[in-house]
């Protein structure tokens, strides 16, 4: 469908935002491991 969007387009976040969001999400991953 046309309608299929990237996320991004709906929600945008600026790329420092998200390799901290990522970066945050690793560390979790580390700390619950």
């Amino acid at each position: 469908m046309v309608d299929e969007e990237p996320v991004e387009v709906r929600f945008p976040v600026t790329p420092p935002d998200r390799i901290a969001l990522a970066e945050r999400d690793l560390a979790f991953i580390r700390c619950g491991v």
